[in-house]
């Protein structure tokens, strides 16, 4: 892994780095409020949170351009299963239209 993957503001060089960062950012104060921002919630405390946002998120993080130049190799990494991301994504479009869950008065479609 190249020491150019940064992940929350911490620059990550091996995969045992990464779970590290990883693990202490899914549930962290930090992950809350990037969320909040991004769906324009004022509420989500994370404790409902969409299945498959740790391999989601990782997978993006798999394709962002520095890990790419990483994994230039003959072993990509593989990607996820259609129904893997359509799910991630249902259930986020749910969360955000719970308003118990999450009050947007702010949220644009796009990002639904």
């Amino acid at each position: 892994m190249s020491t150019l993957v940064t992940v929350g503001g911490h620059r990550v060089a091996d995969a045992s780095e990464l779970d590290s960062v990883m693990d202490s950012y899914f549930g962290s104060p930090d992950e809350q409020e990037y969320i909040n921002r991004f769906f324009g919630c004022q509420s989500w405390t994370g404790q409902a949170a969409p299945r498959y946002r740790i391999s989601y998120t990782c997978r993006s993080l798999l394709e962002s351009r520095e890990a790419r130049r990483c994994n230039s190799g003959d072993m990509p990494p593989p990607p996820l299963c259609a129904g893997t991301c359509n799910t991630y994504v249902r259930e986020w479009s749910a969360l955000t239209l719970n308003h118990s869950m999450c009050i947007n008065n702010i949220l644009s479609e796009d990002r639904r």
